[in-house]
């Protein structure tokens, strides 16, 4: 809103200074644009309390700048493709595109794309996205209409993209993303895909989450554990550029399931601590190994438990070799032989020998008999001298 007693440093009748609370200040501003930089003329009256027909008018200039602005600039870089000024500074943000120094007449030759996230880049607020065949003019009506959809907040983040006209998959790299600083523009995230800014009351606060990479090294679980088994973190695997500042802001979480073995595709979720005090979450892909791992039943010839199982967890593959004896409450067992887990010990005959090697999650069951059972004995009948 336009106050119009800021243009006003002082009230003069006949050369004596008046007392502005004596008097009601209007401005027009039906000709003032405030979707365009320039110079803008308005007209301030002050009208007496006293007597309406006494008034004196004067002209003034209202200044519009880029203040916090993210803007993309047609093909030619002669105009404007999309301009998105943060207005803050209120108890809330709000999102505002306008002409910048002056759309382009023309379509858009560039396919700038802006989504608003709140917590994490899972989580979409608003998506405003350019359309083929679409006027700059079009892009701004669509754009207001998209950010007075929501109500925003500090600490929401507005996530920036451009691709190519010509080619919608070809991403630009941030060569087309400009953000203002002191009413110039600049590029900051060239090179990366997106550009992330948290809303703040000081503008535009750039984020660097999205700026790491991850190491090609793959991490290694054993089945249902998320401890990586030779003591890797997260953390651990990420390359954070040397341009990234106060690399404490961020702290860094597995993303997995270890429910089954194998090579998997997961994620790492990367955390940035906002100005806000929250904190902004995206992921990066992660590929990982889950152990395989053999389950070791030691039992009876009944199914009764003579000793706690074990687990072996593995890479690729591990052969196995059941203990020949077990004792079980003073008693003597003997190995007999192994069951697959699908076998019932007393129903079904156990196979001699060790088990085939494990090149997959298994549970073997090996059975042991009571030594007792196994002596074979011949008492004589008679003594022959």
């Amino acid at each position: 809103d336009i106050n119009p007693e800021g243009f006003i440093e002082g009230i003069y009748k006949s050369g004596v200074k008046q007392n502005s609370a004596d008097y009601t200040i209007t401005a027009d501003t039906s000709k003032l644009d405030t979707h365009v930089l320039g110079d803008n003329k308005v007209v301030v009256t002050a009208t007496s309390k006293q007597s309406s027909s006494s008034k004196v008018s004067d002209s003034g200039t209202l200044t519009v700048n880029w203040g916090n602005s993210l803007v993309s600039k047609s093909e030619n870089g002669a105009t404007i493709d999309s301009s998105i000024s943060l207005l803050s500074g209120g108890t809330t943000p709000y999102l505002v595109a306008n002409k910048g120094t002056g759309l382009s007449p023309n379509m858009i030759s560039s396919r700038p794309d802006a989504i608003v996230y709140r917590n994490s880049t899972e989580q979409p607020l608003i998506t405003s996205k350019s359309e083929n065949n679409q006027t700059a003019t079009a892009l701004m009506t669509k754009r207001n209409t998209d950010f007075s959809s929501k109500n925003l907040q500090y600490g929401d983040v507005l996530g920036y993209e451009v691709h190519k006209y010509s080619a919608s998959t070809e991403n630009l790299n941030g060569g087309n993303t400009w953000v203002s600083r002191n009413e110039v523009l600049l590029k900051e995230t060239e090179g990366y895909d997106q550009a992330y800014y948290e809303m703040t009351k000081d503008g535009y606060h750039l984020l660097h989450l999205n700026q790491f990479s991850v190491s090609n090294k793959i991490p290694l679980f054993n089945l249902n554990d998320e401890k990586e088994v030779t003591g890797i973190q997260a953390k651990d695997l990420m390359v954070l550029p040397d341009n990234v500042p106060n690399k404490n802001d961020y702290r860094f979480e597995y993303d997995i399931d270890t429910s089954t073995s194998g090579k998997k595709e997961g994620k790492i979720k990367v955390y940035e601590k906002l100005v806000s005090g929250k904190e902004f979450m995206t992921t990066y892909p992660l590929t990982y190994q889950v152990n395989y791992q053999v389950t070791e039943k030691y039992l009876d010839d009944s199914g009764k438990e003579l000793k706690a199982e074990t687990k072996v967890n593995f890479e690729k593959s591990t052969e196995l070799s059941p203990v020949g004896s077990i004792t079980y409450s003073d008693k003597l067992y003997i190995y007999e032989g192994w069951l697959p887990s699908n076998k019932t010990p007393g129903k079904d005959k156990s196979t001699p020998g060790n088990p085939p090697t494990a090149t997959n999650t298994v549970t073997y069951q090996y059975i042991y008999k009571k030594a007792d059972n196994m002596i074979s004995m011949t008492i004589p009948t008679g003594l022959i001298f």
